[in-house]
């Protein structure tokens, strides 16, 4: 563009030095100095056209030329010019040498095109063009800046007005217009630099695309000057664009300012542009950006090694960014670029869209970066060193070697420090992730992620401070794997969270010491990739969880790592892993119904409330729920409790569960004591098999929702008598007193059906077998509001020992034993709170007679009901059950009833 103009200001040099030596012909007529003008122009020119030439005296001796044209070639535009003045300089023409003081120009059409093959249109331009190329063993570097000043300063003043002026290029095809220019050219008479001034408007008279103002100085060390533009249309830019291979559509408008300043071999260009209505198309891809309004600002200095960018600002879009940066010259693939940059927010569906547009369709990339719903990097600081420009080519799509990942080619050199605010992401046919925000930092190998927080569906995820270290077999795994199938929300976590730290005590220690972990499988798809043989020794933190010596594989890359968890609404994990390489294939599972599955030892304190050395069994979660399959633990100083437990996790504020449980050889004392009862009231050896539900819920009593069966089998013990409803029955009756002489009673076995419903333990009919006493019973108690109301009925039948004798004599059987095989019976009807229970006897017509002589007139209804069935217990073959099984084959334990079915009507 420099080399056409110094052309078309050549036309006034060579126009004013024909036309000062003709000018002081006085000899000449108007008509033979036209003549004799146009063939000294022609000379050098080619043909030039002159319409009239009269002689000027506006501003000293001078002449005025008329419709100057200088026809081209066929099919070329002419140059031409409506009126030309030629000012002569005074003292020039007293020394004899006279030569043009100032040329002015009205009217100029000034077309110019450069072809294919270099060569520009008018053919006079191309001849001034040509001849201002530099010769062999001409000028060096630099002579461009001072050819301009040296033709500069051999010119008049030049003053053009009204101008229209258009550069086209062939290849690549871009062109510009400019229409009602004026420019100006001026000395400095005291010998200083020549300066140069324009303005005008920009497109053809049928469009206007903006103003612009020329303000520049010819200095020696080289030109400098300012270029400013006026609301310019910045679709003029898409064949520049175009020719430079960006398929781009611009549009909106733009203002700024641009100031170069020369220096040693370079200088230093300062710039400000103001956008309004900015919109940027890229057909190729598409990509469209939009951006209402739009700040930005910069100084580019250039020296013969470095091209350095400062003070960079950007405001616009609602996103503001500063920054600078540095790139070797010559600029190629291993220049080296180092630079920061720092703003936000930045829109992250923009951002996707950037992305999506850049890389290859199918790829990996694409995949993770399209599942990007939503969002925004509320502020972010990108670091560079000096790192090769091939990098940031791959980075946006370009070739990379084969099989390399964006971990492969990111420098040490290069870190991104970014906080997130209300990021969405898609999952799939699942739930996407929402709401999710925090701080993340970025370098070549490693991820750390700090306060992160976010949501799936309405629930929320734990607080993650994450360190990854290995980005390279991230990507490999990213890359080469799929995210989870979708998982139905899990609310319930929550809920059994709080609901576990409500029955702790503050202070209290961990009921645990340790829990080894061995997980077949884990998919869930918060973890991005499937989890699978992964081991891991979890301890008590008080509140929470650490986790050391975890090793396994995440979407088939090794990793090793440790961190923490902690439960309850600020629920927070912590981990540092690192990953390596090679990756492998995942593995087959059989069930598909289950997203996660692992084996578990744990090293206790206590179970619950009961003293415990460890628990084993195995946990797997389906769907909503949790299952704990194949459980056993040993309780501490014995016993054995096996069983299986079911949670569902569906629910917000409640967990509902269902266990079916199996405790063998446990310690009836010890038993009572884990659960604040009296455990000196009562010994022995005890077995249980229960099937109970019920629902989690805090700040209610875990006994309100139970419901189910047990059966209650003890063996080889002892009562004390302070037991409370033995105590009782000791109070109630002097003569028909059990513990009168003694202040304990031995019982070989005890055996009670249990029914567990609406806040009430029910008993059809326990037994008691002992050496000298047999009790049986019936009654419940409230277990959920105080005083815990009972109401039982309970039967003692005295003198076993002497009872089994006479029982093998039928005579006697008939004769002096009653319907409940015994010498001497007594019925005690008990009520009142658990702790104090009031016993009164059931009046009989006689010692001999049973139940059927109960005088029943008077007796509340649930001592009614109670002696009933004692009556139909004993009415079904009580005595036959009385007798001692051989001690070869005892008899086995039943089964554990589940909790649907009815308690057996008669006691075993």
């Amino acid at each position: 563009m420099r080399r056409p103009l110094i052309g078309a200001l050549g036309l006034f040099a060579i126009a004013a030095g024909a036309l000062a030596g003709l000018a002081v012909s006085a000899r000449l007529a108007p008509e033979r100095l036209r003549a004799a003008l146009e063939e000294r122009l022609t000379a050098e020119l080619g043909p030039v056209e002159i319409g009239e030439v009269r002689p000027f005296f506006g501003w000293g001796l001078g002449i005025e030329l008329r419709d100057l044209r200088i026809p081209g070639e066929p099919g070329e535009r002419p140059i031409a010019a409506d009126r030309v003045w030629i000012t002569l300089s005074p003292r020039s023409v007293v020394r004899g040498e006279p030569r043009a003081h100032r040329v002015d120009v009205r009217g100029l059409d000034l077309a110019l095109a450069r072809r294919a093959d270099g060569r520009w249109t008018p053919h006079a331009v191309d001849r001034l063009v040509q001849r201002a190329q530099p010769g062999p063993g001409g000028q060096t570097a630099g002579a461009p800046a001072r050819s301009l000043r040296e033709i500069a300063s051999a010119l008049p003043a030049v003053s053009v007005e009204d101008a229209a002026l258009r550069v086209a290029f062939a290849e690549p095809a871009q062109a510009i217009a400019l229409r009602r220019v004026q420019v100006t050219l001026s000395h400095d008479p005291f010998g200083g630099a020549p300066q140069l001034r324009g303005t005008g408007r920009i497109g053809d008279s049928g469009r206007d695309a903006g103003g612009f103002e020329l303000d520049g100085v010819l200095d020696e060390t080289g030109p400098r000057g300012t270029l400013a533009l006026a609301d310019a249309d910045l679709a003029l830019a898409g064949p520049w664009l175009a020719a430079r291979g960006v398929e781009a559509e611009l549009a909106g408008r733009a203002s700024g300012v641009a100031a170069w300043t020369p220096a040693a071999a370079g200088g230093a260009l300062d710039l400000e542009l103001v956008g309004l209505g900015v919109r940027a198309v890229d057909r190729a891809r598409p990509l469209e950006v939009a951006v209402a309004s739009a700040h930005a600002s910069a100084r580019v200095e250039i020296d013969p090694q470095h091209v350095r960018v400062s003070g960079f600002e950007w405001r616009g879009g609602g996103s503001q960014l500063a920054g600078n940066a540095s790139i070797e010259r010559p600029i190629s693939d291993a220049a080296k670029l180092s630079f920061e940059l720092r703003g936000g927010p930045l829109s992250l569906p923009a951002l996707r869209d950037l992305v999506l547009a850049a890389s290859p369709p199918q790829g990996a990339q694409q995949r993770n970066v399209a599942s990007l719903r939503g969002g925004a990097i509320k502020s972010f600081a990108l670091h560079a060193g000096e790192t090769p420009l091939s990098f940031f080519h791959a980075l946006a799509g370009g070739p990379r070697a084969k099989g390399a990942t964006l971990a492969d080619l990111w420098p040490e050199t290069v870190s991104v420090d970014a906080t997130l605010d209300a990021v969405e992401i898609a999952q799939g046919d699942g739930q996407p992730i929402r709401d999710l925000r925090g701080r993340v930092h970025l370098e070549r190998d490693r991820l750390r992620i700090e306060d992160m927080r976010a949501r799936i569906g309405d629930r929320p995820l734990p607080q993650l401070w994450l360190s990854v270290q290995g980005l390279r077999a991230v990507s490999v795994a990213f890359e080469r794997g799929v995210v989870p199938r979708p998982v139905p929300p899990l609310p319930g976590r929550i809920a059994l969270d709080d609901w576990i730290e409500s029955k702790k005590k503050p202070g209290s220690p961990p009921r645990w010491r340790s829990i080894e972990v061995d997980a077949d499988w884990i998919e869930h798809p918060v973890l991005l990739r499937p989890l699978e043989e992964t081991t891991a020794v979890l301890a008590p933190a008080n509140p929470g969880v650490h986790i050391r010596e975890a090793k396994g594989y995440w979407g088939g890359v090794p990793f090793r790592g440790k961190g923490s968890y902690r439960g309850g609404d600020q629920s927070r994990i912590d981990v540092e892993v690192a990953l390596s390489l090679p990756r492998r294939e995942g593995r087959r599972r059989a069930d598909a119904a289950a997203w996660g599955r692992a084996r578990f030892h744990a090293r206790l304190e206590k179970l619950g409330d009961f003293q415990a050395e460890w628990l084993d069994g195995v946990a797997q979660a389906v769907g909503d729920r949790v299952e704990l399959r194949r459980g056993a633990a040993h309780l501490r100083p014995r016993g054995s409790l096996r069983g299986s437990v079911d949670l569902d996790l569906s629910e917000s504020d409640a967990v509902p569960y269902r266990a079916d449980l199996q405790l063998e050889n446990g310690s009836f004392s010890d038993l009572l004591n884990d659960i604040k009862l009296d455990g000196g009231s009562a010994r022995g050896t005890a077995d249980l098999d229960a099937s109970l539900a019920g629902k989690l819920v805090i700040g209610h009593s875990m006994l309100a929702d139970m419901q189910g069966t047990a059966f209650l089998r003890l063996r080889e013990g002892e009562i004390n008598k302070r037991m409370n409803v033995l105590l009782a029955i000791a109070q109630a009756s002097d003569t028909l007193n059990p513990f009168r002489s003694r202040e304990t009673i031995p019982y070989e076995r005890i055996d009670a059906p249990l029914t567990l419903k609406d806040g009430f333990l029910e008993t059809d009919g326990f037994t008691l077998q002992g050496p000298a006493v047999r009790m049986m019973g019936t009654g419940r108690v409230n277990v959920v509001r105080a005083p815990y109301d009972l109401e039982a009925v309970i039967g003692i039948f005295f003198f076993r020992t002497l009872d089994r004798v006479i029982g093998v004599f039928p005579i006697l059987n008939r004769l002096l034993l009653g319907p409940d095989d015994n010498l001497v019976s007594t019925y005690f009807a008990m009520s009142g709170p658990w702790g104090d229970p009031q016993a009164r006897l059931v009046p009989v017509k006689s010692f001999a007679s049973g139940p059927a002589s109960f005088v029943l007139e008077g007796l509340p209804a649930f001592v009614r009901g109670g002696l009933s069935r004692l009556e139909r217990m004993l009415g079904g073959g009580a005595a036959e059950s009385e007798r001692p099984a051989p001690e070869a084959s005892p008899t086995p334990p039943p089964t554990a009833p589940r909790a649907d079915a009815k308690p057996p009507a008669n006691a075993p």
